[in-house]
């Protein structure tokens, strides 16, 4: 934000850059599923393998395919970010 502000006119150029915006708002996504879906996920298939006796496999099945597709999303977002920063489309 220092930098958009320095380079491009303070943070109101967030309003005349779209692609600044878009950046941030992936990059921001991003943080969000981490917080609210993989770090949940990971703690319950962390707590699912440390029970004594055997594996529930079904159930971390379940939640090892949730944590996969939202970490393959939190993974592209910041990819599609920096896409959308270096090229800077005109939206």
């Amino acid at each position: 934000l220092a930098m958009v502000a320095a380079r491009y006119g303070g943070l109101g150029a967030l309003t005349t850059t779209p692609w600044i915006t878009a950046g941030l708002v992936l990059l921001t996504t991003t943080g969000i599923i981490w917080a609210f879906r993989l770090v949940p996920a990971q703690l319950t298939l962390y707590r699912l393998a440390a029970v004594d006796g055997p594996l529930d496999v079904g159930a971390f099945r379940r939640v090892l395919n949730h944590w996969s597709v939202w970490g393959v999303i939190a993974t592209a977002l910041p990819l599609l970010a920096v896409f959308v920063m270096t090229t800077k489309p005109s939206f």
